[in-house]
């Protein structure tokens, strides 16, 4: 299983991109393809039978993560909630509907953090990739 590692990380992070770039998939999507590719990724951990620890979640840390997470989540809010209403955004780039925010931190954000660090950290460590510098520059490309 450790041989389909390298194709896992590339058809998850990178063909995507490649393919919105490329224009075969339509940008406009990629919120969707965004939460497909997470909902993948979400089976190939219960498929690989990956433990919530493994993968960086614990119970621990909760209440602190929490009080910290919620703290700067609302601060944010505010203030992007106030450059928008003042203006400060280019208004094209900022979709009008609510639910786009509220999806945006309580759907979209968890899910990158699942796949983007959680199970691709796990990966790296499946291919004993564990020097901080090596998996830091593979995260950031």
């Amino acid at each position: 299983m450790r041989q389909s590692i390298p194709f896992e990380i590339f058809a998850i992070y990178f063909m995507p991109v490649i393919l919105i770039l490329s224009g075969a998939l339509p940008f406009k999507y990629r919120f969707i393809y965004l939460v497909i590719i997470c909902t993948c990724t979400i089976f190939s951990a219960i498929f690989r039978k990956y433990s919530l620890s493994s993968l960086g979640l614990s119970f621990e840390g909760l209440a602190t993560g929490l009080k910290y997470n919620i703290s700067l989540s609302v601060i944010f809010l505010l203030f992007y909630t106030s450059c928008w209403y003042f203006d400060l955004f280019g208004r094209e780039y900022i979709p009008d509907s609510y639910m786009f925010y509220l999806f945006y931190i309580f759907i979209s954000c968890p899910l990158q953090e699942f796949t983007y660090r959680s199970y691709f950290f796990k990966l790296l460590d499946d291919l004993n990739i564990r020097q901080p510098l090596y998996r830091i520059g593979f995260n950031s490309i």
